[in-house]
């Protein structure tokens, strides 16, 4: 009886290691998005403690 390969060829892990590196590059925050009138504009909060001081 025959062996089967059953591992992944290497040029499939290349190839989604390019894909993966190429998706990684794109370059967004909101801290530096210019809004117009009417954008959504998302807000963040922070609850730090403590919130009843002496």
């Amino acid at each position: 009886m025959a062996a089967r390969k059953t591992g992944v060829p290497a040029q499939v892990v290349v190839l989604a290691l390019l894909l993966l590196c190429s998706a990684v590059q794109v370059r967004s925050a909101a801290s530096d998005h210019r809004y117009k009138q009417g954008d959504a504009v998302p807000l963040y909060a922070n609850k730090v403690g403590p919130f009843h001081n002496p």
